[in-house]
């Protein structure tokens, strides 16, 4: 039996042309893009039934940096890739779920503007 809490370590993506995510790693990541079309590349390490969380954060400068996603993040009509909050040092969090049978990362959360 488990009391208290447990928390997770956080890991800060490192920011290039492609990100990479190491699922490995944990479940919550931090992102502050340096430029838009910098993609967000399929986690590698993963497990089915694994949640993360992706926070971006954009530049304190002001400005909007649009980012891609690799293959392997699925949106669908319900739940279509998002657009990010366009304020200066907005956080939006992006919520996936990794399923193995489709091998795919489901978005299943969005919160703008946090």
């Amino acid at each position: 039996q488990m009391t208290g809490y447990l928390a997770p370590g956080v890991a800060a993506l490192v920011d290039g042309s492609t990100v990479p995510v190491n699922a490995a790693l944990g479940n919550d990541f931090r992102w502050s893009p340096g430029a838009s079309g910098h993609t967000l590349s399929n986690p590698t390490n993963p497990v089915d039934g694994q949640k993360i969380i992706v926070w971006v954060t954009q530049p304190a400068s002001g400005g909007t940096y649009t980012i891609l996603y690799g293959t392997n993040y699925l949106f669908t009509t319900a739940l279509p890739s998002p657009l990010l909050s366009t304020a200066n040092s907005a956080v939006d969090m992006l919520g996936f779920i990794y399923n193995a049978t489709l091998g795919k990362w489901v978005f299943a959360a969005f919160l703008g503007g946090a």
